[in-house]
């Protein structure tokens, strides 16, 4: 039969022992060293004067009376150091540093969420749950809070490469349903799933450009008139604003060699791949050619406006038959928030083409321009329709960057919205 307890070494009293005190005492000694264990400090020299129940642990690098005891408990006891060495999950409490230490793996650790593998970390922490070993933190409960320490507050989700994903899940039933975050990339993404297997992108935000790309649309092609699809339905014809309503319809005559301008309103940032221009009579010239572009808006002249630097040329076609006709840009154009104008241009006389008056709730107002013509829409913005004559070089060989000539004569006679020519765009989407 071994003399002593297996865990805290205890001396036993033996049968007919003498002095049966001394052995009781000395128990009694360990006993008040390790139980309910508060160290004064980790430290490798042990105090000067020491008081009688004063324990520590001893340090890594120990001299004096602690030499040679690294990682055990020192304690003070009538007028002498007695030591004891810990075994693995025996606790102490720290006064200096006000944190639980556990021993493990043969060193004393800080104690974290109830278990110590290394300083300071937990394997995993469940508050009014089970945690695992994906959910290693785990929090059941009504609500939960984040609240700052002073200033600010930030909620970080860090990936290791940018392939991986960082990302919020919501559920249902355990099953998810919307994900928004880094996931495959570095682009901003939300994601949503019938089944929580397989997900579809419904939005993407560009990490470069802040570009916003609807991959599934908005919702926006019904809010327009029927217009064709083309290509794989990715593209589409419609007007540049996404409340824009026609109001009627009319036909316009462009002179020969003159260059129409008319300024159009984009709600959001888009890319346009070209546009439409409806047709009703080709020119009398059957080499007649038309040319459609985009140009930014430049600075007010008088009731009128200038035209900016160039933004997109879609290139001359012959005019030839009535009918719709279709310019495609090289690549698509990106048009962010602003007002834009287009420039519309033919070569030969006698071309006329249908125009759609459009009202625009919040850039147009109703009003009567004068006691003798009818009610309509003005627009608010810098929806003047201007023209350009002798411009027959522009209209033949390419608009030029920009325009740099001063005055320009105001067609049409008002603020009204004409829309020339209907875009062509790629559902709000980037280039693939």
């Amino acid at each position: 039969m071994s003399l002593t307890t297996p865990n805290l070494d205890l001396p036993y009293i033996a049968p007919a022992q003498a002095q049966k005190h001394v052995t009781h005492n000395e128990a009694i000694r360990a006993m008040d060293a390790l139980v309910q264990l508060s160290i004064i400090s980790i430290g490798d020299i042990p105090p000067e004067s020491p008081e009688n129940g004063m324990r520590f642990i001893v340090g890594s690098t120990p001299s004096g009376d602690f030499k040679n005891r690294a990682g055990q408990i020192a304690a003070y006891q009538d007028g002498a150091w007695a030591f004891y060495t810990p075994q693995t999950g025996w606790q102490a409490f720290d006064q200096n540093q006000s944190l639980m230490l556990v021993f493990e793996e043969g060193q004393w650790q800080a104690l974290s969420g109830g278990a110590a593998s290394s300083s300071e970390m937990a394997p995993r922490f469940g508050i009014n749950g089970t945690a695992d070993d994906v959910n290693k933190l785990l929090l059941q409960s009504e609500a939960s809070l984040f609240n700052h320490d002073g200033a600010g507050h930030q909620f970080k989700i860090n990936k290791a490469a940018e392939t991986d994903t960082a990302s919020l899940l919501y559920q249902s039933a355990f099953n998810g349903h919307a994900e928004m975050g880094l996931t495959g990339n570095n682009d901003f993404s939300v994601n949503v799933s019938p089944d929580g297997d397989s997900f579809i992108n419904a939005l993407r935000i560009d990490k470069a450009t802040a570009d916003v790309r609807f991959e599934h649309g908005t919702g926006r092609d019904m809010l327009l008139p029927t217009m064709p699809n083309t290509g794989d339905g990715q593209e589409f014809f419609g007007f540049p604003n996404l409340l824009t309503i026609p109001i009627a319809q009319s036909n316009l005559t462009l002179p020969a060699n003159g260059v129409y301008f008319g300024a159009m309103w984009v709600d959001r940032p888009t890319y346009i791949t070209g546009g439409l221009v409806v047709v009703v009579t080709p020119s009398s010239n059957p080499d007649a050619v038309m040319r459609l572009g985009i140009f930014d808006i430049g600075q007010p002249d008088g009731n009128n406006w200038r035209v900016g630097q160039r933004r997109a040329d879609f290139g001359a076609k012959i005019i030839g038959a009535s009918g719709g006709k279709e310019f495609t840009a090289d690549e698509p154009v990106l048009l962010t928030q602003g007002w834009y104008m287009f420039a519309i241009g033919v070569s030969g006389p006698g071309t006329v083409i249908r125009y759609i008056q459009t009202h625009t709730p919040g850039l147009c107002q109703f009003s009567l321009p004068d006691v003798s013509s009818s009610a309509s829409f003005l627009s608010v913005g810098p929806s003047i329709c201007c023209f350009l004559n002798n411009r027959a070089s522009d209209i033949t060989t390419g608009f030029p960057e920009n325009y740099t000539v001063g005055a320009t004569d105001a067609s049409s006679g008002g603020f009204r919205n004409f829309t020339f020519f209907i875009p062509k765009f790629r559902h709000w989407n980037a280039p693939q």
